[in-house]
């Protein structure tokens, strides 16, 4: 990897942290479930570095790791639910078709008649 391609340390945290937790659950994560996979060092370094909440912290992070480029997209997730709660997972550790919700986001994003089917209005 090129200096100019290197990430910066807190991505780079966050990244591992989704990572053990993509291996760990074996499925796409919460930011929730990535908080808990960072080290107290990494969690000490995100809040130096960000004047905002860890969670929202993670959040950009993982908006900017998402964006495709012609050399990578590190981050992927399977989609936005109706709670407009997001789930995310390594390119690294799970293949997009591979990256599935956890069971508790994919119910709240029903739709709420109940018809079983990912809600997207």
């Amino acid at each position: 990897m090129k200096a100019s391609e290197q990430l910066r340390e807190t991505h780079a945290a966050v990244l591992r942290a989704l990572e053990i937790a993509n291996m760990a659950f074996q499925r796409a994560v919460t930011i929730e479930e990535i908080i808990e996979a960072l080290t107290t060092e990494e969690r000490a370094l995100l809040e130096r570095s960000y004047s905002f909440s860890m969670r929202g912290a993670i959040g950009s992070i993982l908006k900017l790791l998402s964006i495709p480029s012609e050399h990578r997209s590190l981050v992927h997730t399977p989609g936005l639910t109706a709670s407009r709660r997001r789930c995310f997972a390594s390119a690294r550790v799970l293949r997009p078709e591979e990256a599935v919700m956890p069971e508790a986001v994919r119910a709240a994003s029903m739709c709420w008649c109940l018809c079983a089917t990912p809600c997207r209005s």
